[in-house]
């Protein structure tokens, strides 16, 4: 509990320090999936309520079956049982991963998908040659949208 506490404070510091700066924000979201580890089952849904937010980012789901799958779904549960009308995408996965989905008919037709993209990044000589030559509006009669909009 102590333990706890001291993570919601200190990210309760985070989120006035941001709100003060007049920065307004639309979704719970940390670098690294932080948000997402287990220790932040109870912690999450006091941050959602404090702050009257009820979008949050889920962490990679589409993915083939597999033990860490089902754990990522089973958190993604507990977190929406403990928050009533959580809001999230459907899925959440990185641009080439969609691409590839995509290819071979796995995607879903009017699912909600995030990208995780690094174009600048670490997958530059792939992933943004990828997204520039890629038009999701054509190729798959998509809508882009940000988290306010769902």
């Amino acid at each position: 509990k102590e333990v706890e506490d001291a993570i919601f404070n200190e990210l309760s510091a985070q989120i006035d320090n941001v709100l003060s700066h007049g920065i307004a924000f639309s979704h719970i979201d940390s670098h690294h999936h932080v948000h997402t580890r287990p220790y932040m089952l109870k912690v999450l849904p006091r941050l959602l309520k404090k702050y009257n937010v009820n979008k949050i980012r889920r962490m990679r789901n589409y993915m083939p079956f597999s033990i860490e799958r089902c754990k990522r779904n089973a958190w993604w549960y507990l977190i929406k049982m403990q928050a009533c009308k959580l809001r999230t995408t459907d899925w959440f996965c990185s641009f080439e991963e969609f691409i590839r989905l995509a290819e071979n008919g796995f995607i879903k037709k009017d699912s909600v998908i995030e990208f995780m993209t690094h174009p600048g990044g670490y997958t530059k000589e792939t992933e943004g040659p990828l997204m520039e030559k890629t038009n999701l509006k054509e190729l798959f009669n998509a809508q882009i949208i940000n988290y306010n909009q769902l």
